[in-house]
């Protein structure tokens, strides 16, 4: 007869996130007139696999201050439609703040695009004014009035 005696043996696991590396792309106008619609947009994929990542949220900045959030599709692409009303360069910046479940992570990803803005073009218009007893004409331009012609009383 053979007899087995007892035995044990024992293994230390180390249980971490899978983090996985992300990329963020960014596209815009590198022009646009004041005040006209543009979009920014982009896709943030996996880095290992360049699988797009989707229902994740995207955040848009300009300088430190948030300007709006998206979610991306399910291919991972996302749009955000701006208009900006200043004149001047302005750089843009998309965020992909890292996103984490019970089983991995996400790593946060950052994109920079940015353009110029133009005014837009100042289109005369005659308007007439009623002053007491006369008419006088003018032309505005943007918040401007200049008296072209003053009737005389």
């Amino acid at each position: 007869m053979v007899r087995y005696l007892p035995s044990e043996a024992s293994v230390t696991v180390q249980v971490v996130y899978l983090e996985i590396a992300t990329n963020l792309t960014a596209s815009a106008p590198s022009q646009v007139v004041q005040g006209e619609e543009f979009t920014i947009s982009g896709q943030l994929t996996r880095a290992d696999t360049g699988e797009g990542l989707g229902g994740m949220t995207i955040e848009l900045y300009v300088g430190t201050t948030l300007l709006a959030t998206t979610t991306t599709d399910s291919g991972g692409y996302y749009t955000f439609r701006v208009v900006e009303n200043r004149v001047g360069t302005f750089t843009y910046t998309v965020k992909f703040p890292g996103y984490e479940t019970a089983t991995l992570a996400y790593s946060p990803a950052t994109a920079t695009v940015g353009g110029m803005v133009t005014p837009a073009p100042l289109l005369p218009i005659t308007l007439p004014i009623a002053i007491f007893l006369g008419v006088m004409s003018g032309v505005v331009l943007g918040q401007c009035f200049k008296v072209l012609k003053l009737p005389k009383f």
